[in-house]
Protein backbone atom coordinates (compact mmCIF):
# COMPACT_ATOMS: atom_id res chain seq x y z
CA UNK A 1 0.00 0.00 0.00
CA UNK A 2 3.10 2.37 1.10
CA UNK A 3 4.88 1.50 -2.66
CA UNK A 4 1.42 2.56 -4.47
CA UNK A 5 0.36 5.93 -2.49
CA UNK A 6 3.91 7.81 -2.07
CA UNK A 7 4.56 8.68 -5.45
CA UNK A 8 7.22 5.50 -6.20
CA UNK A 9 7.83 5.48 -9.72
CA UNK A 10 10.25 2.44 -9.42
CA UNK A 11 9.98 -0.55 -7.30
CA UNK A 12 12.16 -4.08 -6.42
CA UNK A 13 9.82 -7.02 -5.54
CA UNK A 14 11.77 -10.19 -4.45
CA UNK A 15 9.03 -12.49 -2.93
CA UNK A 16 9.00 -16.50 -2.22
CA UNK A 17 12.35 -17.01 -0.60
CA UNK A 18 11.09 -17.38 3.00
CA UNK A 19 7.85 -19.59 1.58
CA UNK A 20 10.52 -22.56 0.68
CA UNK A 21 13.12 -21.58 3.34
CA UNK A 22 11.23 -21.78 6.52
CA UNK A 23 10.20 -25.44 5.77
CA UNK A 24 13.76 -26.11 4.37
CA UNK A 25 15.57 -25.24 7.97
CA UNK A 26 13.45 -26.75 9.91
CA UNK A 27 14.57 -30.15 8.39
CA UNK A 28 11.16 -30.42 6.21
CA UNK A 29 9.15 -31.72 9.70
CA UNK A 30 6.74 -29.03 9.39
CA UNK A 31 4.73 -29.49 6.50
CA UNK A 32 1.99 -26.70 7.49
CA UNK A 33 4.67 -23.69 6.61
CA UNK A 34 5.66 -24.95 2.91
CA UNK A 35 3.79 -23.04 0.44
CA UNK A 36 1.85 -25.07 -2.63
CA UNK A 37 2.82 -23.69 -6.09
CA UNK A 38 -1.03 -22.65 -6.34
CA UNK A 39 -1.21 -20.33 -3.25
CA UNK A 40 2.52 -18.86 -4.32
CA UNK A 41 1.33 -17.76 -8.10
CA UNK A 42 -1.60 -16.36 -6.50
CA UNK A 43 0.47 -13.96 -4.04
CA UNK A 44 3.04 -13.60 -6.76
CA UNK A 45 0.64 -12.40 -9.54
CA UNK A 46 -1.51 -10.31 -6.42
CA UNK A 47 1.57 -8.51 -5.19
CA UNK A 48 3.50 -7.65 -8.63
CA UNK A 49 0.05 -7.00 -10.56
CA UNK A 50 -0.76 -4.10 -7.67
CA UNK A 51 2.50 -2.64 -8.24
CA UNK A 52 2.20 -2.50 -11.83
CA UNK A 53 -1.22 -1.34 -11.44
CA UNK A 54 0.02 2.31 -11.32
CA UNK A 55 0.27 3.66 -14.87
CA UNK A 56 4.04 3.97 -15.38
CA UNK A 57 5.56 2.21 -12.98
CA UNK A 58 8.95 -0.13 -13.70
CA UNK A 59 10.82 -2.30 -11.55
CA UNK A 60 13.23 -5.24 -10.70
CA UNK A 61 12.13 -8.47 -9.78
CA UNK A 62 14.65 -11.79 -8.78
CA UNK A 63 13.61 -14.91 -8.76
CA UNK A 64 14.97 -17.79 -5.83
CA UNK A 65 18.35 -19.29 -5.05
CA UNK A 66 18.19 -23.24 -4.02
CA UNK A 67 18.14 -22.45 -0.67
CA UNK A 68 19.78 -26.21 -0.16
CA UNK A 69 22.93 -24.62 -1.60
CA UNK A 70 23.25 -21.55 1.39
CA UNK A 71 25.87 -22.38 4.02
CA UNK A 72 22.68 -23.70 6.88
CA UNK A 73 22.83 -26.66 4.59
CA UNK A 74 26.60 -27.39 3.64
CA UNK A 75 28.69 -26.05 6.57
CA UNK A 76 28.94 -28.92 8.23
CA UNK A 77 28.68 -31.59 5.18
CA UNK A 78 31.50 -29.23 3.77
CA UNK A 79 33.73 -30.35 6.82
CA UNK A 80 34.18 -27.00 8.16
CA UNK A 81 33.07 -27.53 11.59
CA UNK A 82 35.90 -29.32 13.48
CA UNK A 83 34.33 -29.08 17.12
CA UNK A 84 36.94 -28.92 19.95
CA UNK A 85 37.52 -31.48 22.30
CA UNK A 86 37.04 -31.39 25.80
CA UNK A 87 37.71 -27.73 26.05
CA UNK A 88 40.69 -27.40 23.68
CA UNK A 89 41.30 -25.20 21.53
CA UNK A 90 40.06 -25.91 17.90
CA UNK A 91 43.01 -27.93 16.35
CA UNK A 92 44.51 -29.12 19.10
CA UNK A 93 43.21 -32.44 18.62
CA UNK A 94 41.72 -32.48 15.36
CA UNK A 95 38.62 -34.76 14.41
CA UNK A 96 36.65 -33.64 11.55
CA UNK A 97 32.67 -33.98 12.35
CA UNK A 98 32.42 -36.04 9.56
CA UNK A 99 33.67 -39.02 9.11
CA UNK A 100 34.36 -40.68 11.98
CA UNK A 101 36.87 -43.64 13.29
CA UNK A 102 35.37 -47.17 15.00
CA UNK A 103 37.56 -49.74 16.26
CA UNK A 104 36.30 -53.50 14.61
CA UNK A 105 35.00 -53.97 18.47
CA UNK A 106 33.20 -50.67 18.36
CA UNK A 107 31.62 -51.30 14.64
CA UNK A 108 30.54 -54.71 15.75
CA UNK A 109 29.00 -53.93 18.73
CA UNK A 110 27.00 -50.84 17.38
CA UNK A 111 26.07 -53.28 14.40
CA UNK A 112 24.65 -55.89 16.95
CA UNK A 113 23.00 -53.09 19.26
CA UNK A 114 21.15 -51.74 16.07
CA UNK A 115 19.67 -55.38 14.57
CA UNK A 116 18.02 -56.04 17.54
CA UNK A 117 16.49 -53.13 17.02
CA UNK A 118 15.19 -54.17 13.69
CA UNK A 119 17.90 -51.46 12.24
CA UNK A 120 21.00 -52.69 9.52
CA UNK A 121 23.77 -50.02 9.61
CA UNK A 122 26.93 -50.96 8.13
CA UNK A 123 29.60 -49.81 10.76
CA UNK A 124 33.11 -50.48 9.61
CA UNK A 125 36.13 -50.58 11.36
CA UNK A 126 38.32 -47.41 10.72
CA UNK A 127 37.51 -43.64 9.56
CA UNK A 128 34.62 -44.80 6.82
CA UNK A 129 31.37 -44.45 8.98
CA UNK A 130 28.75 -41.96 8.68
CA UNK A 131 26.25 -40.73 10.76
CA UNK A 132 22.70 -42.76 11.44
CA UNK A 133 19.98 -40.19 10.22
CA UNK A 134 16.57 -40.67 10.77
CA UNK A 135 14.05 -39.90 7.63
CA UNK A 136 10.59 -40.25 6.66
CA UNK A 137 11.16 -43.49 5.84
CA UNK A 138 12.98 -44.99 8.32
CA UNK A 139 16.73 -44.89 10.01
CA UNK A 140 19.82 -45.22 7.47
CA UNK A 141 23.28 -44.30 7.48
CA UNK A 142 23.95 -40.73 5.93
CA UNK A 143 25.27 -40.17 2.41
CA UNK A 144 27.02 -36.50 2.95
CA UNK A 145 27.00 -36.52 -0.89
CA UNK A 146 23.20 -35.97 -0.41
CA UNK A 147 21.84 -35.63 2.70
CA UNK A 148 22.44 -32.54 4.61
CA UNK A 149 22.95 -31.87 8.00
CA UNK A 150 21.72 -28.62 9.25
CA UNK A 151 24.01 -25.80 10.60
CA UNK A 152 22.18 -25.81 13.96
CA UNK A 153 22.76 -29.51 14.64
CA UNK A 154 24.36 -29.51 18.18
CA UNK A 155 27.59 -30.93 16.70
CA UNK A 156 28.73 -31.40 20.34
CA UNK A 157 26.92 -34.33 20.47
CA UNK A 158 27.67 -35.58 17.14
CA UNK A 159 29.53 -38.74 16.85
CA UNK A 160 31.78 -41.53 19.05
CA UNK A 161 35.73 -40.98 18.62
CA UNK A 162 38.45 -40.47 20.85
CA UNK A 163 38.48 -37.26 23.51
CA UNK A 164 41.32 -35.75 23.83
CA UNK A 165 43.46 -33.89 26.88
CA UNK A 166 45.23 -30.58 25.26
CA UNK A 167 48.26 -32.34 24.78
CA UNK A 168 46.45 -34.82 22.84
CA UNK A 169 46.80 -37.39 25.02
CA UNK A 170 43.76 -39.75 24.97
CA UNK A 171 41.44 -39.60 27.62
CA UNK A 172 38.64 -42.02 26.43
CA UNK A 173 35.66 -42.32 24.26
CA UNK A 174 32.88 -40.30 23.45
CA UNK A 175 29.63 -41.49 22.34
CA UNK A 176 26.77 -38.73 20.44
CA UNK A 177 24.20 -39.32 18.47
CA UNK A 178 24.25 -40.31 15.18
CA UNK A 179 26.01 -43.25 16.53
CA UNK A 180 24.53 -44.88 19.80
CA UNK A 181 21.27 -42.38 18.65
CA UNK A 182 20.14 -41.92 15.20
CA UNK A 183 20.00 -37.80 14.13
CA UNK A 184 16.46 -36.40 14.51
CA UNK A 185 15.01 -35.98 11.64
CA UNK A 186 14.33 -32.16 12.62
CA UNK A 187 18.00 -31.76 11.92
CA UNK A 188 18.18 -33.64 8.47
CA UNK A 189 17.34 -32.83 4.84
CA UNK A 190 17.33 -36.24 3.68
CA UNK A 191 17.95 -36.82 0.26
CA UNK A 192 14.25 -36.86 -1.21
CA UNK A 193 13.46 -33.90 1.11
CA UNK A 194 16.38 -31.97 -1.12
CA UNK A 195 14.88 -33.06 -4.17
CA UNK A 196 11.49 -31.94 -3.10
CA UNK A 197 12.55 -28.51 -2.03
CA UNK A 198 14.36 -28.37 -4.87
CA UNK A 199 11.24 -28.96 -7.78
CA UNK A 200 9.77 -26.49 -4.98
CA UNK A 201 12.17 -23.35 -6.08
CA UNK A 202 12.27 -24.79 -9.79
CA UNK A 203 8.57 -24.84 -9.79
CA UNK A 204 8.49 -20.93 -7.95
CA UNK A 205 11.02 -19.91 -10.77
CA UNK A 206 9.32 -21.32 -13.19
CA UNK A 207 6.07 -19.23 -12.21
CA UNK A 208 8.25 -15.97 -11.37
CA UNK A 209 9.73 -15.87 -15.08
CA UNK A 210 5.91 -16.55 -16.79
CA UNK A 211 4.70 -13.72 -14.80
CA UNK A 212 7.29 -11.20 -15.72
CA UNK A 213 7.47 -12.52 -19.16
CA UNK A 214 3.65 -11.26 -19.32
CA UNK A 215 3.56 -8.31 -17.51
CA UNK A 216 3.42 -5.33 -19.93
CA UNK A 217 5.18 -7.42 -22.72
CA UNK A 218 7.81 -7.95 -20.08
CA UNK A 219 8.42 -3.66 -21.20
CA UNK A 220 8.40 -2.89 -17.94
CA UNK A 221 10.21 -5.28 -15.43
CA UNK A 222 13.95 -6.55 -15.20
CA UNK A 223 14.07 -10.01 -13.96
CA UNK A 224 17.30 -10.48 -11.62
CA UNK A 225 18.51 -14.66 -12.16
CA UNK A 226 19.84 -14.93 -8.23
CA UNK A 227 19.32 -18.80 -8.76
CA UNK A 228 21.89 -19.22 -11.73
CA UNK A 229 23.94 -16.12 -9.96
CA UNK A 230 24.18 -17.77 -6.59
CA UNK A 231 24.12 -21.58 -7.93
CA UNK A 232 27.35 -20.07 -9.51
CA UNK A 233 28.88 -18.89 -6.09
CA UNK A 234 27.97 -22.16 -4.25
CA UNK A 235 29.57 -24.36 -6.24
CA UNK A 236 33.48 -22.58 -6.65
CA UNK A 237 35.06 -19.79 -5.50
CA UNK A 238 34.20 -16.90 -7.53
CA UNK A 239 36.88 -13.75 -7.91
CA UNK A 240 34.96 -10.41 -7.52
CA UNK A 241 37.66 -7.31 -7.76
CA UNK A 242 40.42 -9.53 -7.49
CA UNK A 243 39.33 -11.03 -3.51
CA UNK A 244 37.86 -14.47 -3.30
CA UNK A 245 34.44 -14.44 -2.51
CA UNK A 246 32.62 -17.97 -1.67
CA UNK A 247 29.37 -18.94 -0.32
CA UNK A 248 30.36 -19.83 3.68
CA UNK A 249 30.37 -18.33 6.47
CA UNK A 250 34.49 -18.61 6.87
CA UNK A 251 36.47 -15.46 7.17
CA UNK A 252 37.78 -14.04 5.67
CA UNK A 253 35.96 -14.55 2.50
CA UNK A 254 32.85 -16.17 3.23
CA UNK A 255 29.73 -14.06 2.15
CA UNK A 256 27.49 -14.88 4.65
CA UNK A 257 26.44 -13.87 8.08
CA UNK A 258 27.19 -16.83 10.80
CA UNK A 259 23.69 -17.44 10.76
CA UNK A 260 23.90 -19.66 7.70
CA UNK A 261 20.76 -17.96 6.29
CA UNK A 262 21.53 -14.34 5.45
CA UNK A 263 24.39 -12.03 3.59
CA UNK A 264 26.43 -10.44 5.52
CA UNK A 265 27.84 -6.50 4.04
CA UNK A 266 29.94 -7.83 1.72
CA UNK A 267 27.57 -10.65 0.48
CA UNK A 268 24.84 -7.72 0.35
CA UNK A 269 26.73 -6.03 -1.74
CA UNK A 270 27.48 -8.61 -4.45
CA UNK A 271 23.84 -8.91 -4.61
CA UNK A 272 22.78 -5.17 -4.94
CA UNK A 273 25.31 -5.22 -8.16
CA UNK A 274 23.17 -7.97 -9.51
CA UNK A 275 20.23 -6.11 -9.36
CA UNK A 276 22.11 -3.13 -10.34
CA UNK A 277 23.13 -4.87 -13.51
CA UNK A 278 20.20 -5.97 -14.46
CA UNK A 279 18.25 -2.85 -14.34
CA UNK A 280 21.09 -0.95 -16.50
CA UNK A 281 21.06 -3.92 -18.83
CA UNK A 282 16.92 -3.85 -19.25
CA UNK A 283 16.49 0.20 -19.08
CA UNK A 284 19.81 1.42 -20.23
CA UNK A 285 20.90 3.36 -17.11
CA UNK A 286 24.18 3.57 -15.76
CA UNK A 287 23.62 3.08 -12.06
CA UNK A 288 26.88 2.60 -10.57
CA UNK A 289 27.95 -0.70 -8.81
CA UNK A 290 30.19 -0.73 -5.35
CA UNK A 291 32.74 -2.92 -5.11
CA UNK A 292 31.96 -5.42 -2.18
CA UNK A 293 35.41 -5.90 -0.98
CA UNK A 294 34.56 -2.32 0.77
CA UNK A 295 32.64 -4.09 2.88
CA UNK A 296 33.08 -5.95 5.75
CA UNK A 297 32.57 -9.94 6.19
CA UNK A 298 32.88 -12.39 9.05
CA UNK A 299 35.94 -11.52 11.52
CA UNK A 300 38.97 -14.38 11.85
CA UNK A 301 38.63 -15.07 15.28
CA UNK A 302 40.60 -13.65 17.90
Amino acid sequence: TMALTNGGTFFSFWLGNNDVLGYATGGASNPAIYTSTTDFETWFRTGLGALLSVPGTKGVVANIPNVTDIPYFTTINNGLITPAANGCAPGSAPSSALPFSLTAEQAAGLNMQYAAAGINPDFKEGKVNYFLITTPTGVRQMDPAKDLLILTTPTDSLGLGELKNCDCTTKGLRKGWGITKPIATNWVLDEAEVADITKRVEDFNGIIKTVVEEAANNERLALVDINKIFGEVANWTKVVNGINFTASIAPPFGAFSLDGVHPNARGSAFIANQFIDAINTKFGSSIPTVNPNNYPGNDLPQ
